[in-house]
């Protein structure tokens, strides 16, 4: 069962860590360039935000906002 389901679970935590690594790298570029700013600011407080809360909370609040309040996943 474990041969089986090893290829897609590499798939999925290799896409997973490489989009993470792109766009924090990206994120924290953005953040460098517009240092001071206002725009900066809240987008540190926002990811520091998402950094401290619990991954379940965030889970379920993407879950209620991308598959209730728009609607572009199935709930």
């Amino acid at each position: 069962a474990i041969a089986d389901a090893l290829p897609a679970t590499l798939l999925l935590s290799g896409t997973g860590i490489l989009l993470a690594f792109g766009l924090g790298i990206a994120l924290g570029a953005w953040q460098a360039v517009r240092r001071g700013r206002l725009a900066e600011r809240v987008a540190g407080a926002v990811t520091l935000a998402l950094t401290a809360l619990p991954d379940f909370w965030v889970a379920l609040l993407a879950l209620l906002v991308l598959g209730l309040w728009w609607p572009v996943f199935p709930s």
